[in-house]
């Protein structure tokens, strides 16, 4: 039967950590649950050197955002193309039956022989880049002792969604989980939004960087006052007359206009300070309206 210091011990490994290592009830019993809730807040202290070397087979964690997209470009089209045109013309050199279930039952003892290492050194493109990333989160959950720390980053992970096979995002989300999330992960929670808003992972997935600053209009009001305008429609209201089918299709015809005028210079993408809203601050029902 569990005693209640040992179910106490167990609750907090499950919620500081991702559940409990061999030999961490032992001495979480031993220095007390307060000390080692201390040094789990306090992650530079604790030796972290076996994950760190670990971590040294991944080239790509340390990598810039540039970098990666050099030396893991997307397969090139003309590849694909090139590919394309020698399998078409090797149609007719096909195998024969008993030679292609020989060669098929191979392939599958080929791919368990080769070890993790060499699996992934096969990998190209932006699949290694996610893969290596992947693997980082892996390592960290199990081998880390900044076991809080790494419960954080995988929570404002999630928190911060990003969709890796969004376009350019295959090259950036390593850096931003590295130089967005990690640092601030048990920080202030001002300056891991700062961060995630300023990121270009963020920036991309969100369309923030589809924003533009519109060309200013001003225009005369009915009450003479000057106000700056994309041309809305209640300064199309105030200055379309009536015309020979009256007014309805001449303000039709304005406001068809006015969206050619928007399509040509977007301003603000709203995409982004909708997510901020609903899901990074305030929630759904937050106070806030469309």
């Amino acid at each position: 039967m569990i005693s209640p210091s040992d179910r106490q011990i167990l609750h907090l490994l499950n919620r500081s950590a991702f559940g409990p290592a061999p030999g961490d009830p032992d001495r979480v019993r031993r220095i007390g649950p307060k000390a080692y809730l201390e040094e789990q807040l306090n992650p530079a202290g604790l030796d972290d050197s076996e994950v760190e070397r670990r971590l040294q087979q991944l080239p790509t964690l340390t990598m810039s955002s540039e970098e990666l997209i050099e030396y893991y470009p997307p397969p090139r089209k003309a590849g694909k193309a090139r590919n394309g045109a020698a399998v078409a013309q090797n149609t007719s050199r096909q195998p024969a039956p008993e030679q292609a279930n020989a060669m098929e039952s191979e392939r599958p003892r080929n791919r368990q022989a080769m070890s993790a290492e060499q699996r992934l050194a096969a990998l190209k493109g932006p699949r290694r880049v996610l893969v290596e990333l992947a693997r980082e989160e892996v390592w960290r959950a199990v081998y880390s002792q900044r076991q809080l720390q790494e419960v954080m980053v995988q929570f404002w992970m999630n928190h911060f969604n990003i969709y890796a096979r969004k376009g350019p995002d295959r090259w950036l989300l390593t850096s931003f989980e590295r130089d967005a999330i990690r640092p601030f992960a048990l920080g202030r929670f001002e300056d891991l939004l700062v961060a995630t808003a300023r990121s270009p992972a963020m920036l991309f997935y969100l369309d923030n960087w589809r924003s533009s600053a519109p060309p200013l209009k001003y225009v005369e009001t009915l009450e003479q006052r000057r106000i700056s305008s994309q041309g809305g429609e209640y300064e199309r209201e105030a200055f379309v007359g009536r015309g020979p089918f009256g007014r309805g299709m001449r303000y039709r015809r304005a406001r068809r206009q006015d969206a050619k005028n928007r399509s040509q210079s977007r301003g603000l993408n709203e995409n982004y300070g909708r997510e901020l809203m609903e899901l990074h601050t305030l929630g759904v029902n937050g106070g806030f309206t469309q």
